[in-house]
């Protein structure tokens, strides 16, 4: 059986073949026990289908002067062994970090991956300036950024111009307050 008859065989039988070769879902390798359709309407016969009919696998009727195509049970057989070596055989489950996160796609959840995981991220804060006095004692502040852990309020990076600064500012004062807590 041909990639092509596969895919036409599944198509009868109301499989998706091109979508169970590329999920990563172990739903969507297993075949069920039954068949919810097994026609396929094809108004022309293509050589494609004469080869089939020839095969066994499927058998050709007319009704309102249409062709419609169903699969034999030689042809149900062929395309459930294909299936399971192909498809079900070769699968691999994903790891717990992608399970995790088709987890959080398929749940309703509104905020962030990190919030659904339950962690806290710094926040980053831009200096603003205040009052008129506040403009000329931290002239220099304008325009910086520092950030702050949610986590260990105390922990505050410094100000500096590039957020690539604040980062390293951040992660040497949260690297003290650890080194303080031992």
């Amino acid at each position: 059986m041909t990639t092509e008859q596969f895919d036409i065989i599944g198509h009868t039988l109301g499989i998706n073949c091109y979508h169970a070769r590329l999920s990563t879902r172990m739903k969507d390798k297993y075949l069920p026990d039954e068949f919810y359709r097994n026609y396929y309407n094809y108004g022309l016969l293509s050589v494609e289908f004469q080869k089939m009919i020839n095969l066994g696998y499927i058998k050709l009727y007319q009704k309102y002067d249409m062709n419609y195509f169903h699969v034999t049970e030689k042809g149900i057989q062929l395309f459930r062994d294909k299936f399971i070596t192909e498809i079900t055989s070769a699968f691999v489950p994903p790891s717990k970090s992608k399970q995790r996160y088709q987890e959080y796609i398929d749940s309703d959840y509104g905020g962030s991956f990190s919030d659904y995981l339950g962690i806290n991220l710094p926040v980053v804060e831009y200096f603003k300036r205040g009052s008129y006095k506040d403009f000329f004692d931290d002239f220099h502040k304008s325009g910086q950024v520092r950030i702050i852990s949610i986590k260990y309020p105390s922990v505050k990076g410094k100000y500096c111009d590039l957020l690539k600064d604040a980062k390293s500012s951040y992660k040497q004062a949260l690297k003290q307050y650890k080194h303080q807590l031992k």
